[in-house]
């Protein structure tokens, strides 16, 4: 399919790769042990199996309020940790979510990753693929998409990252702590994301597939004009284990959902 109007403005992305895994939604933090190391055992699984591309769909971190971040070892050594995808020989790819769309080209670097910007489209096999987080299309949530609209403003952003790290991080836990409570209050649906914005997106952007997170609530859709996958998030569940997925595509083969980490069951 020839490039439409819309990839004027948005990026395209086209991998010649065998394969490609899909992750998103990690929210890790340092008082999460169990998720850490279950990311550590992923990247290895991941670097012994052909897979050559990792993507990482937005919400890598709990939060992050800038890449002075990198200054806790915590934070140094995943980036480390992600680094060894591109010492591999393999492609890293990150998008920003809801809860860090303040990494910057500092932590790119540090992960040798290259940041995708929301929405991508993804070229495989001459299949279009529209990837993005996810939360832009949660529209029935008006006050959080009056929230976003706000904190994605390039002004906003160089205001509130020229405040000290540690005012930072104490403004974000406040945002995080009235956003729970707030959600309490709100419908799965109202957080879900909605059909007609969804319906939109094939017809602007040409795609057979529409890749996204965000929602916490993994499936495969079928559309009038498509298939939506939404990928897992990685949690505790309520027996102290980790509960997570990927999102995983081989050449000639159809997108596979895992409701697991065992990246071998499908290599």
């Amino acid at each position: 399919m020839s490039p439409n109007a819309a990839d004027t403005q948005t990026a395209v992305l086209s991998l010649e790769s065998r394969s490609a895994v899909f992750i998103s939604d990690l929210h890790l933090h340092s008082n999460i042990p169990a998720l850490n190391h279950a990311l550590s055992c992923f990247i290895a699984d991941f670097l012994q199996t052909p897979h050559q591309c990792l993507f990482i769909l937005g919400d890598l971190f709990e939060y992050w309020a800038g890449d002075e971040e990198l200054t806790e070892p915590y934070y140094a050594q995943l980036a480390g940790l992600l680094s060894q995808v591109a010492a591999a020989g393999r492609q890293l790819f990150i998008m920003h979510g809801n809860r860090d769309l303040l990494l910057g080209e500092r932590f790119m670097s540090a992960a040798s990753a290259t940041l995708l910007p929301d929405p991508t489209i993804l070229v495989l096999e001459q299949e279009r693929i529209l990837l993005t987080h996810g939360d832009a299309y949660c529209t029935d949530d008006i006050d959080y998409q009056v929230f976003r609209q706000q904190v994605r403003q390039p002004a906003w952003q160089t205001q509130f990252l020229a405040l000290p790290l540690a005012q930072r991080q104490q403004i974000i836990q406040n945002i995080r702590s009235e956003s729970s409570q707030a959600k309490q209050q709100k419908s799965m649906q109202i957080m879900d994301v909605n059909q007609h914005a969804i319906d939109a997106l094939w017809p602007q952007y040409g795609v057979q597939l529409i890749i996204h997170g965000h929602t916490h609530r993994p499936a495969s859709h079928q559309h009038d004009h498509g298939q939506r996958w939404v990928i897992p998030d990685w949690r505790i569940d309520k027996q102290g284990q980790v509960a997570a997925g990927y999102l995983l595509w081989q050449k000639g083969g159809p997108l596979q959902l895992h409701r697991s980490l065992s990246l071998f069951n499908a290599a």
